[in-house]
């Protein structure tokens, strides 16, 4: 599969918006499948600031979004060994201490 960058991705989207052609003609003349031209062009409007970031990379909403879930995870993780000492005591009948 042919990966295309950034800046041809952007040309193409505004190829479509400025040139007053449709996007079938645009796709021909570029040499991309009509299929591919239309999901650039829906992906640039659904975020114009950051249409297209590139393969394994996040959007930053995506990102801090990921990053608070590992540290909750982790958090989780954590506090589960910390206290599970103090349930096993508690289960074996004996009195609760810090």
């Amino acid at each position: 599969m042919k990966q295309y960058d950034k800046e041809f991705k952007l040309h193409a989207v505004q190829l479509v918006s400025e040139s007053g052609k449709p996007a079938s003609q645009v796709a021909r003349e570029l040499g991309v499948s009509q299929k591919t031209l239309y999901g650039w062009v829906t992906k640039f409007k659904e975020d114009p600031s950051t249409p297209y970031v590139g393969s394994g990379n996040l959007k930053l909403d995506a990102k801090a979004l990921r990053d608070l879930e590992r540290v909750s995870q982790s958090d989780q993780t954590r506090c589960t060994w910390r206290t599970l000492p103090t349930f096993r005591r508690m289960k074996a009948g004996s009195t609760w201490r810090a």
